[in-house]
């Protein structure tokens, strides 16, 4: 659909939180059994004897993800280390757009419960918001995700190594207590928020922390305007 159409045809669209779903794309076992052939084909004759891995990626974050899995799909062979500190899917699926778009959903109910009165629908005006309820079904949800994204990894030929990984030369990694050589290293570590170097830091959240808050914050001050803050004004 596009902007500008009936607000009620816009709603049609928009999925609500126990049918968001992510296209996942699983291989199926034979596909899998044929990439992994591809890849064996592909190690025989190119970095097989010297290296461990044609390619090592630090990060399964969005890009670190999608870049091991086009890569073995290619026939490389590959493997992706993060310590999960996160979780696989970087800042989106975890502490990001999908949790986000969660809370956002949550908190217009009660303008479509307002919107419901005028066709014929009555709600308690008293009615509260279980917070707890939507971070554990949030918290589900990310866990759910986490799951698919490991299984396209593995279906993909992509060997997950689940620890923090360490740069030792340009053809090393460290991870996990042993080292791995790779012909080609990716980095696809991401970013993390930076804490304004001011008095009180100490009491500030990012919007990372937010997505775990015990209660509802009965007044917040956001710092910055950008979309991610705009979005969590709205929210609370």
């Amino acid at each position: 659909f596009q902007p500008g159409q009936p607000r009620e045809r816009q709603r049609a669209f928009r999925p609500t939180f126990p049918m968001l779903r992510l296209s996942s794309r699983l291989r199926t076992p034979a596909a899998a059994a044929a990439a992994r052939t591809r890849a064996a084909g592909y190690r025989s004759a190119s970095t097989c004897g010297k290296y461990d891995y044609d390619l090592f990626v630090i990060g399964a974050g969005s890009g670190g993800v999608r870049g091991s899995r086009i890569a073995a799909g290619h026939g490389a062979s590959v493997a992706v280390a993060d310590d999960l500190d996160v979780g696989l899917g970087g800042t989106c699926v975890n502490v990001g757009c999908v949790p986000k778009k969660l809370f956002a959903y949550g908190s217009e109910a009660p303008v479509e419960a307002r919107d419901a009165e005028g066709l014929g629908w009555d709600y308690p005006k008293d009615i509260k918001p279980d917070w707890k309820r939507l971070v554990a079904n949030k918290n589900n949800e990310i866990s759910r995700l986490n799951g698919i994204y490991e299984k396209m990894l593995k279906n993909a030929g992509v060997d997950v190594v689940k620890a923090r990984a360490e740069l030792k030369d340009e053809h090393t990694v460290s991870a996990g207590g042993r080292d791995y050589t790779a012909a080609k290293i990716l980095i696809a570590v991401g970013g993390w928020p930076v804490m304004p170097d001011v008095p009180g830091q100490e009491h500030m959240i990012s919007s990372n922390e937010a997505f775990y808050l015990e209660k509802v914050p009965e007044r917040a001050l956001i710092i910055g305007a950008g979309y991610i803050a705009v979005e969590f004004a709205g929210i609370f």
